[in-house]
C-alpha cells in the first residue's frame, strides 16, 4: 500500500459540471475552484453566448448539496472592475458555504496604466478582504504573500522557497506540449518533460531561482525587499526582465501591505469606513 496522500484541485470555469462530473467530485473528493468573478459581472459567457453566471448559480447548489468542497477565483481586471460587486461575491459565497476566495488582480500592465485610478483597485481589494473576514470567509492572494509574512502567518522565503511569486523556486507549470515554464505567465520556456533533469541544472531556470534571493537593484531600498519577490516576475519579464520594475505594481502591493498591517490594531472590522 502506497504512504504516498494524492489530493485533487481543480480550476474550472465550471461550466461544464454535470451530475456524472459531480459523482467523481464526490468520489474522490476533489476540491473544486471555480472561476467566479462577482454577481454583477457578466463577461464571462458560454459559446453560445448565455451569461455563465446563470449557468453556475444551479451548479453551486448541486455541489453545496452534495458537500463538495469550493472556492472561488476571482479576477479584478480591466473588464470587471467597473461593475466588481464585492459585497454580492461574499454574500454567495456565505449561502453555499464557499470559505476561500482567491482574489487575483490582473497584472496586465493595462489594467494598471494612467486610466485606472490604482487606489480604487486597491480599495477594491480591501473591502472584499475586510468584508469576507467579517463574515468568516479567506480572501486572498499574492497581494497578501508580504503582509503574512511580516505578521508570522506565513513561513519566510528560506524556509518555504519563495517570497512572494512561487515561479521563483516553488513552482513549474507543465502545458500540453511537454514544455516547461516556470509558471505559465512566464514566457521563457525552462525545459521539456522528457528532459526535466536538464532543467534543473540550466542557466534558464537557475535564473528564476535566483530571484529567491535578489531583487532589481531598485528594490534595494523598498522596506518590502525581504518579503517581496519584485512582483509577478511573469509581468516584469514581458516587460522587459524578470529582474525589472513596476512602479504601478509596487505602489499596489505597498499600499496593500501597509494598510493590511495599520488593520491589525481594529477592534472592529468596518467596511463602510475603510478609506485609503
Amino acid at each position: 500500500k502506497s504512504e504516498i496522500a494524492i489530493e485533487y484541485t481543480i480550476t474550472t470555469n465550471g461550466s461544464l459540471i454535470t451530475n456524472e462530473v459531480i459523482d467523481y467530485f464526490e468520489k474522490y473528493n476533489v476540491h473544486t475552484i471555480i472561476s467566479f468573478d462577482s454577481p454583477n459581472s457578466h463577461e464571462r459567457i458560454t459559446k453560445n453566448r448565455k451569461d455563465l453566471n446563470e449557468v453556475l448559480v444551479p451548479i453551486f447548489e448541486k455541489l453545496h448539496h452534495r458537500n463538495i468542497t469550493i472556492s472561488f477565483n476571482s479576477v479584478i481586471s480591466k473588464y470587471t472592475l467597473e461593475n466588481f460587486d464585492y459585497k454580492g461575491l461574499v454574500d454567495i459565497s456565505e449561502k453555499y458555504n464557499i470559505q476561500n476566495i482567491g482574489l487575483i488582480l490582473d497584472l496586465d500592465v493595462d489594467l494598471l496604466g494612467k486610466k485606472i485610478n490604482l487606489d480604487d483597485i486597491i480599495n477594491l481589494i480591501l473591502k472584499t478582504y475586510y468584508e469576507g473576514r467579517s463574515r468568516g470567509i479567506n480572501v486572498t492572494g499574492y497581494w497578501e504573500k508580504m503582509f503574512l509574512q511580516i505578521n508570522n502567518q506565513e513561513d519566510l522565503f528560506y524556509e518555504k522557497g519563495y517570497k512572494a511569486c512561487p515561479a521563483v523556486g516553488c513552482k513549474i507549470s507543465v502545458e500540453p506540449s511537454g514544455d516547461i515554464f516556470a509558471c505559465k505567465c512566464c514566457p521563457t520556456k525552462i525545459g521539456e518533460i522528457d528532459r526535466a533533469q536538464n532543467m534543473l541544472i540550466d542557466n534558464e531556470y537557475r535564473e528564476y531561482l535566483d530571484k529567491v534571493y535578489k531583487n532589481s537593484d531598485m528594490c534595494h531600498e523598498c522596506e518590502l525587499e525581504g518579503f517581496c519577490s519584485g512582483v509577478c516576475v511573469g509581468s516584469l519579464e514581458k516587460n522587459g526582465s524578470k529582474y525589472g520594475r513596476n512602479s504601478n505594481l509596487c505602489y499596489v502591493y505597498k499600499k496593500i501591505t501597509e494598510e493590511l498591517i495599520k488593520g491589525i490594531s481594529r477592534d472592529e472590522i468596518s467596511t463602510d469606513i475603510l478609506q485609503i
